[in-house]
């Protein structure tokens, strides 16, 4: 029993130190980029030995990763609660677009710049992982405002996930980011202020979806 409970200790004491490895991290990497910042500037930032930290992640890479799946999983989980939950649809879609404008705030042009530097994997995951966040979110937003008969009908639903998502994939990629100088929590907003004038019956728009001047 005391051996049990020692591994136990041992287990939530590692997940601890798991854990505020990512927080620093994910702080450190979305704010100022993650291609100049060392696995030693990292330590020194914890407080802790390059072998602490290698023992919880072998690369900086792993990491990263780490670091942005822990981000998609949160942002994925908030945004399947705010389409499921009973309510007025507006204030479900007002949260909605909410909840991705401060996932979406939390990236700097530094980690966009990084982003586009690091080579088609990087990219291509990260956008993968948007598509798939944003689109199931979306499918069940859009079939509870057509319940609601807040979103118009007369276009398939997929075909409408589609189009936001086709958008997304041309224009909201770090390179026209970076090229228009536009920080990515406006691009992406933008963007789902448009399509979302587009879908919604005149009366479901949200004042916060008001098209940008």
């Amino acid at each position: 029993m005391v051996a049990t409970t020692e591994i136990s200790a041992d287990s939530a004491k590692g997940g601890e130190v798991r854990l505020r490895i990512l927080t620093v991290a994910r702080e450190t990497f979305f704010r100022h980029g993650f291609r100049s910042v060392t696995m030693d500037e990292l330590a020194e930032r914890m407080g802790m030995s390059k072998k602490t930290l290698y023992v919880h992640f072998r690369s900086k890479r792993e990491l990263l990763d780490a670091v942005i799946e822990r981000k998609f999983g949160e942002l994925e989980r908030r945004l399947a609660d705010e389409a499921d939950r009973a309510g007025d649809f507006g204030a479900r879609l007002a949260a909605f677009l909410e909840s991705v404008a401060v996932a979406v705030g939390e990236l700097t042009p530094a980690f966009v710049r990084d982003v586009a530097r690091s080579g088609p994997d990087l990219r291509e995951r990260l956008l993968a992982r948007r598509q798939a966040v944003l689109g199931g979110a979306l499918e069940r937003l859009l079939a509870a405002g057509r319940q609601a008969g807040r979103v118009r009908t007369d276009l398939p639903q997929d075909l409408l996930v589609e189009i936001l998502l086709g958008t997304l994939n041309t224009v909201a990629v770090p390179e026209t980011v970076i090229r228009r100088g536009i920080p990515p929590i406006d691009m992406l907003t933008g963007i789902l202020r448009v399509f979302l004038h587009g879908v919604l019956v005149p009366d479901a728009v949200p004042n916060s979806t008001e098209p940008c001047p």
